[in-house]
């Protein structure tokens, strides 16, 4: 969302600036100080120390399967839609997710590697719709010099995930009789650049915190692609707890158990009523996408008000300045 949006004129719509998720991935690993980030790791359990408030968490390294614990003042389960934090908070009774009847394919790739006549203009959107409900093969410039596409492919029920390096035949045979624009933007990409998911969701969680442990973005909202929303909503997450975290240092009570699980109570209740309407209208959309085929998504979006909402969004942080 950019600094300062501006509504342009009659429409009640925020306009917006906006970034490619591929390079946000990228900005952000380069700003994070080298030995903090470890991608090979995952977390096994954690524990809370009553006596000073602190988290113990355990970890394994998923190729040599060795454990260590790491200790912290406040655990954030940022860990996604099959969250271990969240299951352990929610002590097994883990969330039932929702399918949309559609596995969905993503990657990013250059324009130079795409023949002139497949590569779509800037700004302007390729489309691509099947007869079936809920196919489609989508695919713009989102960025100078790189393109994006989106596919999505029916299914009536949950699919186990192909590995990497049979993305691109899945690719192939799911959608070879599309127009050759498709075959060539298919026929660049390498097959372990491609991002394979269900289309999954599940209700929103009444709760996110426990103590020092809290959750943000898809471990507790997890919601459709049907608004493009699922990564901005734990961005903002972020934000706010940042900002919650920042003051809880400067008032010197980050060892304050009280105060923290204060500060995180709030932080999520403050959330929630924004994270539900997003999450209502993306499941709404995806409902409607896997319900027809050939679907109308200009006439099947949210309200302008609610768009206006959206985009116009900024850091509590920013308001208090």
């Amino acid at each position: 969302v950019s600094e300062k949006p501006t509504i342009p004129p009659n429409t009640g719509v925020a306009s917006c600036t906006y970034m490619v998720w591929y390079l946000l991935q990228k900005c952000l690993a380069e700003a994070v100080p080298e030995g903090v980030a470890s991608l090979s790791s995952q977390c096994i359990s954690y524990s809370v120390d009553d006596a000073n408030g602190t988290v113990r968490l355990n970890i394994q390294n998923r190729t040599s399967l060795e454990t260590e614990a790491i200790t912290c003042r406040i655990l954030v389960g940022a860990d996604g839609v099959h969250s271990a934090i969240r299951a352990q908070m929610l002590k097994g009774d883990d969330v039932t997710k929702h399918f949309y009847g559609r596995v969905m394919y993503r990657a990013v790739l250059p324009t130079v590697d795409i023949p002139a006549e497949a590569c779509p203009e800037e700004e302007v959107a390729a489309s691509y719709s099947g007869d079936k409900a809920g196919e489609l093969f989508a695919f713009r410039v989102t960025s100078p010099g790189l393109v994006t596409f989106t596919a999505m492919s029916p299914s009536d029920e949950l699919q186990e995930l192909s590995q990497k390096d049979e993305r691109k035949a899945q690719l192939k045979r799911l959608f070879g009789h599309y127009p050759a624009r498709v075959q060539a933007m298919i026929d660049a990409v390498k097959s372990s650049s491609i991002f394979e998911n269900n289309v999954q969701d599940f209700d929103i969680l009444t709760s996110w915190s426990e103590g020092p442990v809290v959750l943000i973005g898809d471990a507790a909202h997890a919601m459709t692609p049907g608004l493009g929303q699922g990564a901005n909503m734990g961005i903002e997450d972020a934000c706010e707890l940042s900002t919650a975290i920042a003051a809880l240092s400067l008032a010197g009570k980050m060892s304050d158990s009280e105060a923290v699980t204060e500060a995180l109570n709030k932080f999520w209740q403050t959330r929630l009523p924004r994270v539900q309407e997003v999450h209502h209208h993306s499941r709404r959309m995806s409902q409607a996408v896997t319900s027809k085929a050939n679907f109308d998504y200009r006439n099947s979006l949210p309200p302008a008000d609610f768009n206006e909402r959206l985009y116009g969004w900024r850091p509590s942080a920013v308001h208090a300045a």
